[in-house]
């Protein structure tokens, strides 16, 4: 078995189980790599100071102080930076709040395409000339439809000439005096 840096290290801390002990002992006498990554953590080790209840209190008492002051710090007024910003890129920001304004007018005033029922029902119903081809069959219920829609407004319905013919002499009646009979 070769031991990583990490089991050298925890080897080092007395913290391997004693049936281990025997394996990384024989690794770091026989292994010239293993032997160096002990070395290093042994020097390690030498330099840095005990590590003792005292010190480790110590230690944390410095931090939450560092945090404190930090937190401190953070909710004192700002104090006022100057930033410089280059003329050229206050134009290209100034420009693109330009297009983007035009861009948002244009989105904006486009007209809309809508569904015919939507638009023949609004205020532009009575601008609207609309054909509509049906057979005969079908034009009952697309008078109820527009009927029902309240669209209906001026009709004029084109009839095939080949299926009818006048005749006699067509007469005007004026709504006044039209009570259902037919003026003779």
């Amino acid at each position: 078995m070769r031991p990583d840096r990490m089991i050298l290290s925890t080897y080092l801390d007395g913290e391997i189980p004693a049936r281990f002990v025997g394996e990384i002992e024989s690794a770091i006498a026989s292994d010239p790599a293993v032997r160096a990554d002990y070395q290093e953590f042994v020097e390690l080790r030498r330099r840095l100071p005990p590590v003792t209840a005292d010190r480790v209190a110590q230690s944390a008492q410095t931090s939450w102080a560092s945090i404190r002051s930090r937190l401190h710090a953070s909710h004192e007024p700002a104090r006022h930076h100057t930033v410089s910003i280059p003329i050229p890129a206050l134009g290209v920001a100034a420009a693109a709040i330009v297009a983007l304004a035009a861009g948002l007018i244009f989105v904006a005033t486009r007209p809309t395409s809508a569904a015919a029922e939507t638009y023949l029902s609004g205020r532009h119903a009575s601008d609207v000339a609309v054909t509509i081809r049906v057979d005969g069959s079908d034009m009952e219920r697309v008078l109820q439809w527009l009927a029902d829609k309240d669209m209906l407004g001026e009709i004029n319905i084109q009839l095939p000439e080949q299926q009818f013919r006048i005749v006699g002499e067509p007469v005007l009646v004026k709504p006044a005096q039209y009570q259902g009979q037919v003026p003779e």
